[in-house]
């Protein structure tokens, strides 16, 4: 079993006070991980970034859209960037 390092940029590292946080799960999935962030912090990600434009979520260096992608399967070892948006511009997925 790998970890996944989940990095917090913007105003949701100064919520979680943290920057970035391993995890460990089996079999994960973004959905999991999304839960298991919202377990240690109580706060639900997949809805703030769902319902709020300004909010990402990238794996790899891959935007990923919530929506289409719940399900899809996290390699060991991967990336997970939580961030918002800086100035401008509209989410494109």
């Amino acid at each position: 079993m790998g970890a996944v390092l989940v990095t917090y940029r913007g105003i949701i590292a100064s919520i979680f006070e943290a920057s970035r946080e391993y995890y460990e799960l089996g079999n994960m999935t973004l959905r999991s991980l999304l839960d298991s962030v919202a377990n240690r912090h109580g706060y639900d990600l997949r809805k703030l970034v769902k319902d709020n434009p300004m909010y990402f979520v990238v794996v790899d260096g891959k935007l990923v859209d919530l929506d289409k992608d719940p399900e899809m399967e996290l390699p060991d070892a991967c990336r997970v960037d939580i961030m918002t948006g800086v100035a401008g511009g509209e989410r494109q997925v």
